[in-house]
């Protein structure tokens, strides 16, 4: 059977980011988020693009973003505090 070389063993080589910038906007992406609020999904979406400009190779916050959308499709479909929202058809969620 084949062994692996030591470089597949050590897995992803970067999953952070080296710029204290970028992960400022991430973790400024995280703090708004949870607020949980209108403003805070749209200001939490800029962060998270933010850190993607100045970082686009940093995958944490490809995810932080991901988990930040997937939960304001959730609260636009489901929470009553966001029928304005949910009525912009920008934010139009299908049924």
């Amino acid at each position: 059977m084949g062994r692996l070389s030591a470089d597949a063993t050590r897995g992803p080589a970067n999953r952070y980011t080296k710029d204290t910038e970028a992960y400022q906007e991430y973790v400024r992406g995280r703090y708004f988020w949870n607020k949980r609020s209108e403003e805070g999904f749209r200001k939490g979406i800029e962060h998270f693009k933010g850190a993607i400009e100045i970082d686009p190779a940093y995958p944490l916050v490809y995810a932080g973003l991901a988990v930040h959308l997937n939960s304001v499709v959730i609260r636009l479909k489901f929470d009553p505090r966001f029928d304005e929202l949910r009525n912009d058809s920008r934010f139009k969620v299908s049924e």
